[in-house]
């Protein structure tokens, strides 16, 4: 759904794909094990543009992985509609993420240690949500999500 690239047919890495492995492994580790950096509770939200069929997907007590790297705002004006990781559609999507659950997949401050000063947490690629709510909202898709222990 988030990550169609690996579903679409005849998908195959490219060498670049492939080249990060080693580095992507390494910030997978940091932001699920490295207990200086802060754990965020709040809310975070994030927008993106999908196809209509995909947006359809997001149905109240419907769980799924987002399986990269998630950096969503943790304030709503500052939200960018951000391409997915394959063509994309024409229908916007603001995701709200209750982030209250205790555990490894709560998304990191990594402010500190970033090039840019952005107001964002990173969720480690693999954490699991659950869709609460969704509705219509001025022409975009509202999904309110809670952030699963797993």
């Amino acid at each position: 759904m988030v990550f169609r690239r690996q579903r679409d047919h005849n998908y195959s890495p490219s060498a670049d794909d492939l080249a990060m492995g080693p580095c992507r492994v390494m910030y997978q580790m940091l932001l699920l094990y490295w207990n200086e950096l802060e754990r965020e509770s709040n809310t975070t939200y994030r927008k993106m543009k999908v196809k209509p069929h995909e947006a359809d997907m997001y149905t109240k007590g419907t769980k799924f992985v987002w399986q990269s790297v998630v950096s969503p705002a943790l304030e709503r004006r500052n939200t960018q509609a951000f391409a997915t990781q394959g063509p994309s559609g024409e229908t916007r999507i603001l995701y709200y993420i209750n982030n209250s659950t205790p555990c490894i997949w709560q998304p990191r401050n990594i402010e500190a240690l970033g090039y840019f000063s952005e107001t964002e947490r990173t969720y480690p690629a693999g954490a699991k949500y659950l869709v609460t709510d969704k509705g219509v909202v001025n022409a975009e898709v509202h999904v309110k999500l809670r952030l699963l222990a797993k």
